[in-house]
């Protein structure tokens, strides 16, 4: 930047026609411990050039002339070197040889009675010389997705402020980082950066470092920092899928495996969590069931350990066998027909049966041979009781019912059960009321009949019991005798009555036949 002045030398006239350039332009930047050449010229070939200093307190401190009519060339301390040449363009240098930051150097023409005044302020720049990188914990291992502050800072202070950029193998980082400046007296200063990294398992074994510069084209690079980042990976269990086996099988192999982990597995563990009982079966990275049985049935999980944490993966294991007994828990006989209830168990050898498996409701009739009879299944709401009902018997016969179930590994039969079905009614069922009310009133109008035969039959029987009677008193064969009461022959088998009493009379006889027969003795 060109900065110049005119004096005014008369009241009237302002003579300025003259150019007076100093280099470098403000500000003038040297690095700590170098030295500064100003070049102050003018495209006047003539005039006195004279360079000061200008202190804190604002006074000029004179450090070199040169020019005029002798065209003379001289340094006044011995701070500075100064050159003059005068050549068409007169050119004369300043030589600094121990510049002072914010240091302001001015450079002064007299010609033609004009004054011309120029100046530049000295910025002596302090570069990074190093810079230290640090964590809090000492170490750089970190487990994934877990974090740790790595923190960048310049030795020494610096001018300008330095501007530091972090890197992960060579490859510049954005984000997670803050920055911070300190700033002294003597305008020198400090950068701080602190990068908060967060672990991921892909840079594991990656170099992190910073970077700082405050002159352009110069930077320091720190030291570098390895990322230890501990993680495991997923476990896989093999085989992968679900195992179906047969009770009986040998040697079911279970293999527990981390791809990729760091550090390396320091154990395995394999549980069994079986109706929520969770069971350690094995602390091996294999596990092997040598002969299944059904209580083997279950979900197993493998689970893998290292500093970082652990990992786990399942499988499934379903034993199969013949189905579990059934239980028939009620038979009911009617008529026609009979209901079933019966019920499997709830063991965990049932919940993992082939989904294959089916039931069969079978009879056996006056104890012949069991069949498979159809039925019909009744809903109800429990998972494990089932009803089924066998239609199409016949009436007053024994039958027996039993269940049979099946799947591919064989068959199992519960218990039988047997029931008699009821006889047939007296009259063949009818879903016709009015018949039922036409026999009734049948058997009813029978037996109201039967009643007034039976009274009329007896009536007529005292009718002619009566006239016999009457016949009877006028009968000449028969026998009559009056005795008092007291004389009867059976009076003293009573105990009653010993004393005197009032006498009664009463008749006693038979009716004689015609013909009396006697024997030999003539009675």
């Amino acid at each position: 930047m060109l900065k110049y002045s005119c004096v005014l030398l008369f009241s009237l006239f302002l003579i300025c026609g003259s150019e007076l350039l100093l280099k470098p332009e403000t500000p003038a930047f040297v690095k700590k411990g170098q030295t500064l050449e100003l070049t102050c010229q003018s495209n006047d070939p003539g005039g006195l050039y004279v360079f000061y200093t200008i202190d804190v307190e604002g006074r000029r401190i004179l450090l070199g002339v040169g020019g005029g009519s002798f065209k003379s060339c001289l340094s006044h301390t011995n701070e500075t070197g100064f050159q003059c040449n005068f050549e068409e363009i007169w050119t004369l240098k300043l030589t600094l040889l121990n510049p002072i930051h914010n240091q302001t150097i001015e450079c002064s023409i007299a010609y033609n009675r004009t004054t011309m005044n120029i100046n530049t302020t000295i910025f002596v720049q302090v570069p990074v010389s190093t810079l230290t990188l640090s964590t809090p914990q000492t170490t750089t291992t970190v487990r994934a997705s877990r974090s740790i502050n790595i923190t960048c800072i310049t030795n020494d202070p610096v001018r300008p402020a330095a501007i530091i950029t972090w890197y992960k193998e060579n490859f510049e980082i954005f984000t997670q980082i803050t920055t911070s400046i300190q700033h002294d007296a003597n305008d020198l200063y400090r950068t701080v950066s602190v990068l908060q990294y967060t672990g991921v398992p892909e840079d594991n074994g990656q170099e992190v470092y910073c970077s700082a510069s405050n002159i352009k084209g110069e930077h320091v690079e720190s030291n570098r920092f390895t990322l230890n980042v501990t993680y495991i990976a997923e476990v896989q269990i093999l085989p992968m899928n679900s195992l179906n086996v047969v009770a009986g099988t040998k040697q079911i192999w279970l293999y527990c495996h981390v791809s990729n982990a760091n550090p390396e597995i320091v154990i395995y563990r394999w549980t069994k969590s079986n109706l929520l009982v969770l069971t350690v079966v094995s602390s091996a990275q294999m596990f092997v069931i040598e002969s299944a049985v059904k209580e083997d049935t279950g979900n197993y999980t493998c689970t893998a350990y290292n500093s970082a944490g652990n990992s786990s993966g399942t499988v499934d294991i379903y034993v199969q066998s013949r189905p579990v007994k059934p239980t028939i828990t009620l038979v009911d006989c009617d008529v026609t027909s009979a209901t079933i209830s019966w019920t499997v168990s709830t063991s965990l050898n049932f919940r993992y049966t082939p989904a294959f498996q089916q039931e069969t409701l079978q009879l056996s009739k006056e104890n012949d041979g069991f069949l498979n009879c159809s039925y019909e299944k009744i809903e109800t709401n429990l998972s494990s009781v089932y009803i089924y009902r066998a239609p199409d018997l016949n009436p007053s016969t024994q039958y027996k019912f039993r269940i049979l179930a099946s799947n591919v590994h064989g068959s199992s039969v519960s218990d039988s059960r047997a029931c008699f079905t009821t006889g047939k009614p007296f009259a063949s069922e009818s879903k016709d009321c009015y018949k039922g009310f036409i026999i009734g009133g049948s058997l009813g109008g029978a037996f109201f009949l039967m009643i007034l035969s039976g009274g009329s039959a007896f009536f007529i029987y005292l009718k002619i019991n009566r006239k016999k009677q009457q016949r009877a008193e006028q009968n000449d064969h028969y026998v009559h005798h009056i005795c008092s009461t007291n004389e009867h022959p059976y009076q003293d088998i009573s105990d009653q009555n010993k004393g005197a009493v009032k006498v009664t009379e009463r008749a006693e006889y038979m009716e004689l036949e015609d013909k009396i027969y006697t024997n030999d003795d003539g009675q």
